[in-house]
């Protein structure tokens, strides 16, 4: 189902070029190259800038250049220019009824990756998975130095104990010289 507002702007469009149209079928009207720009203006907006109506529109020209008719007769040149008017408007009702098939032209919708290469995204993604992995590294390993200092501290300290142990074991009973010798083992 096709929105209200996109509705209203295809047939504003379509408005808008009948307008311009309907400017050209006047006899009264002057064909000058302002109706050329705003025209190619509107055509852009509504088939985008890479589009062949706007190629069209954007090369048109009301006269001939006088490079062109050097092999040329005035009769053929007033011909030329007398149909312009004529291809103008049926550019023009081509225009319309491409609008009322198919739509206004929509851009592209662009985010954060799209306008970077796959050359700049790979070497992005690497140098990132570079710097997690030496992080990650650096502090799994500042981990296990600290649970060694830890265990080392710990064994010092029933080193320690054990020689306590040792000076009063003179004086203890023979189970538990049993057990210290188990221990050294």
């Amino acid at each position: 189902m096709k929105s209200k507002k996109g509705e209203l702007r295809k047939s504003k469009a379509i408005k808008i070029l009948e307008e311009q149209r309907q400017k050209v079928l006047n006899p009264h009207y002057k064909n000058n190259q302002e109706w050329i720009f705003e025209t190619a203006l509107y055509v852009k907006d509504f088939f985008g800038f890479n589009s062949a109506e706007y190629a069209w529109i954007a090369q048109f020209k009301w006269y001939m250049k006088e490079s062109n008719t050097d092999f040329v007769s005035n009769e053929e040149i007033k011909e030329v220019i007398d149909e312009k008017p004529k291809k103008v408007v049926l550019f023009l009702d081509n225009c319309k009824r491409v609008i009322e098939n198919k739509g206004l032209y929509k851009a592209p919708k662009n985010n954060v990756l799209s306008d970077k290469s796959n050359t700049a995204l790979i070497g992005t993604i690497v140098t990132v998975a570079s710097i997690v992995f030496t992080i990650g590294f650096y502090l799994g390993t500042e981990k296990i130095s600290k649970n060694l200092i830890r265990i080392e501290n710990d064994l010092k300290k029933l080193k320690k104990q054990l020689l306590r142990v040792r000076f009063l074991i003179p004086f203890a009973s023979p189970n538990i010289l049993f057990l210290t010798a188990s221990v050294r083992r």
